[in-house]
């Protein structure tokens, strides 16, 4: 079965999953996706799975719900329409949070000072961590869509500030800042 983290619902002429997906059998780990139109949705404890038209059926962790603008109202919607309780919204968010500490301590536990942590599906950063003065924090990821080639940043303002651009199998490094001492990468994918 597919993953989907960082997941929502968007409205065409029928509720589709855009996220990044992890463990497809035809898709490359950390591509991000828009789905077939979903044909059903059931609930089983921390998670939801929902199948598509094209018979690909999709994990979606609550904790792993994305919580963008322009998703979000679309997901309550798609959540109501599937018969599911729109409160479990406000569910997703108490998970998605304790999540969000729970890989603060787990970097915490694998950084040293001045250690960036890339924690990677195929070669797409879903997230990332910095340590500064025996202090974990969260860091920004970000795509840039360049005019040859799309690159990825990484930073920390001020702190920290890692590029690279992905490229089939590996990353090609092309800034990495001052102080940064380390990169740790970890596997998020099921490859």
């Amino acid at each position: 079965m597919a993953t989907l983290t960082d997941w929502g619902f968007i409205k065409g002429n029928h509720f589709h999953l855009r996220g990044i997906v992890i463990g497809h059998p035809k898709l490359t780990d950390g591509m991000d996706i828009t789905t077939s139109y979903v044909e059903t949705v059931v609930r089983q404890g921390d998670c939801l799975i929902a199948k598509t038209k094209s018979g690909t059926v999709y994990n979606l962790e609550l904790a792993e719900i994305g919580m963008d603008k322009e998703v979000v109202y679309d997901t309550i919607a798609a959540l109501k329409g599937f018969g599911l309780d729109e409160n479990i919204i406000i569910e997703a968010q108490i998970l998605k949070e304790r999540k969000r500490v729970e890989y603060l301590q787990n970097a915490d536990k694998v950084l040293d000072n001045g250690e960036l942590l890339l924690c990677m599906a195929g070669t797409n950063t879903i997230r990332a961590y910095f340590k500064f003065c025996n202090k974990v924090e969260e860091c920004q990821i970000r795509v840039h869509i360049g005019m040859y080639q799309d690159s990825v940043l990484v930073e920390l303002m001020g702190k920290v500030d890692f590029r690279y651009f992905p490229k089939p199998n590996s990353c090609e490094v092309y800034h990495w800042s001052d102080g940064l001492r380390t990169v740790k990468i970890t596997n998020t994918g099921a490859e």
